[in-house]
């Protein structure tokens, strides 16, 4: 099952240095004919299958960590048994010590475990041709560290990853709520607005109701003085000062003008 994941400029950085350090195992080889066991166009063809073959499963735009781990140990563990038991030497232990480091930067849950028991048995098989417990101690020592530095790096950048993704999320979620308080604010103008008009027609109504019963109390006043000027006179200009008064500033609310208009009557 391909990783989740791209890639990356780290990828990229461990693959040359995988490929510089085979090459040096090339270099060697090539100085140490009497090493290989088998004719050197044979053995250059087979080492470079086993350098190469692990790379379809991990390269860029593709990365499945699983199958990339059982295709280098499959190779590399052969050519390391290859030494031990046909050519009798303990030199294929260096070939362990890069795919240890891929593995631990590439693997995962079931692949670290899978690595580690298979480096396990292949380091212990060197007891065949050195029997000594310090030296397989020695080689183990080495396979560990590298296997535990390529795991802590892995480590590292997949915090570094999902802080970054935790970082973008926060980013966004920012980024929504700042949107949901301008919306927010643009609901509260306009809720603001719509007050304020509701506020300006109330006024309006009152203002034009309050205007209307004035004038209606003043005409109905001065329908009535008209008909008390000639028969009262003095009561006449007692309803002329009530119709000055509800007509008046001091006149500012409509119960006011209302008693006031019913002492005309």
């Amino acid at each position: 099952m391909p990783t989740n994941r791209s890639w990356i400029w780290v990828d990229t950085i461990l693959a040359i240095v995988r490929f510089i350090y085979y090459l040096t195992g090339v270099i060697y080889f090539a100085q140490h004919p009497e090493e290989m066991g088998i004719p050197s166009g044979l053995f250059f063809l087979w080492f470079a299958f086993c350098v190469l073959a692990p790379h379809l499963f991990w390269r860029p735009r593709y990365i499945n960590d699983v199958v990339y781990a059982i295709t280098e140990l499959t190779l590399v563990g052969l050519f390391h048994i290859y030494f031990i038991f046909y050519v009798e030497t303990t030199v294929g232990i260096s070939l362990l010590f890069m795919p240890a480091l891929i593995l631990g930067y590439l693997g995962r849950k079931n692949t670290l475990v899978l690595s580690s028991i298979v480096l396990l048995f292949l380091t212990l098989s060197i007891y065949t041709i050195e029997p000594r417990f310090m030296s397989i101690a020695t080689y183990y020592f080495v396979l560990v560290v590298v296997f535990s530095f390529g795991f802590i790096f892995n480590r590292m950048l997949n915090t570094q990853r999902k802080m970054k993704l935790l970082l973008e999320e926060n980013l966004q979620k920012t980024a929504l709520i700042g949107a949901q308080n301008k919306a927010l604010e643009q609901y509260a103008r306009k809720v603001e607005e719509l007050t304020l008009e509701a506020e300006r027609n109330r006024m309006a109504g009152e203002l034009h109701n309050t205007i209307g019963h004035t004038f209606t109390s003043v005409i109905l006043g001065m329908d009535a003085v008209s008909y008390l000027i000639d028969l009262a006179p003095e009561k006449a200009k007692e309803r002329l000062s009530v119709l000055r008064e509800v007509a008046g500033p001091k006149a500012v609310t409509p119960k006011i003008r209302k008693r006031r208009f019913t002492s005309l009557i």
